[in-house]
């Protein structure tokens, strides 16, 4: 029961958090100290959302280490793994952008920020008239540049909280681009994939052998 509490906090209280938020700047009277402060609460708005982002990245890495696979259920244990590494690259791209946006959007989208930089580089795209689906694949778009470092981002960060960002980002890619190659690696130099599956299965035993404190 304790563990089942335990777990039940880790993954609601970021959404209560976001959700109680919300409510209470829906309900704020409009009064002219709340209209003079609208850029504030904005702020403190997106920033009740980042436990949120941290949370999944946590679930995410969390997956990678415990997941395990069954062979009696996954018989292509290979296209398995290819499909969960083309996950992994979607799903941070999709959290890098996200956080992209979210840096822009505390500075009312200025010159400073990568959107202005986009808008500079990319001829038919305008922020005031761009619809929601256009600023997602924006994001996406950010999102897979930063992972995959090609060379087809087009601004270099023009304000602090982008330049920490970037710096964490180019850490994730390096982690990343290492999980990537380590698992090619894998197929090419062991080809059975119940080797493969039965180590992975030994692995998660011990992991758990150990949050148990079973010697």
């Amino acid at each position: 029961a304790l563990y089942f509490r335990h777990q039940f906090a880790w993954a609601f209280a970021p959404l209560i958090v976001y959700q109680v938020t919300s409510l209470v700047m829906l309900y704020l009277p409009h009064t002219d100290f709340n209209v003079a402060n609208e850029k504030n609460y904005n702020i403190v708005w997106w920033v009740s959302m980042t436990p949120r982002f941290f949370f999944n990245i946590r679930r995410l890495l969390k997956y990678a280490s415990d997941s395990v696979v069954d062979p009696k259920i996954t018989r292509n244990v290979k296209q398995f793994q290819f499909v969960k590494i083309v996950i992994y690259i979607i799903a941070f791209a999709h959290l890098i952008g996200c956080f992209y946006y979210f840096l822009a959007r505390i500075h009312n989208f200025d010159d400073t920020t990568w959107i202005h930089a986009f808008e500079e580089a990319l001829p038919f795209y305008e922020y005031e008239s761009s619809p929601i689906s256009g600023e997602y694949l924006l994001v996406i778009f950010k999102g897979f540049c930063r992972v995959a470092s090609l060379g087809f981002d087009p601004g270099l960060p023009g304000n602090i909280p982008e330049l920490v960002w970037a710096m964490f980002v180019m850490f994730l890619s390096v982690y990343v681009s290492s999980m990537i190659l380590g698992t090619l690696l894998t197929f090419l130099v062991r080809r059975d994939p119940a080797e493969v599956a039965h180590k992975e299965r030994m692995e998660a035993l011990k992991i758990y052998m150990e949050s148990k404190h079973v010697p």
